[in-house]
């Protein structure tokens, strides 16, 4: 299965690498800082996308939560039932 949001980071921090490989291969120092400052955007908006990750992970887990409530709530009935 594949999440896409994991995907996206993934395919930034293959972006970044990408980006900062460049830089071996130029002399100039104009154009080694611009591939920092590309880099380093790309690592901002990675941790935006881990933040929105945990955001829907937290979600998801308040929502395990309230069924396992749910269902402690209604074993003993099931189980009087099932008796």
């Amino acid at each position: 299965a594949t999440c896409p949001m994991i995907d996206s980071v993934k395919q930034s921090m293959i972006e970044c690498k990408s980006i900062l490989e460049g830089c071996y291969d130029w002399q100039e120092s104009s154009v080694i800082h611009d591939r920092v400052e590309r880099a380093d955007l790309e690592l901002y908006e990675i941790g935006e996308r881990m933040e929105e990750i945990r955001r829907h992970v937290e979600k998801i887990r308040e929502w395990g939560e309230q069924w396992k409530q749910l269902a402690k709530a209604y074993a003993p009935e099931i189980e009087e039932e099932a008796a």
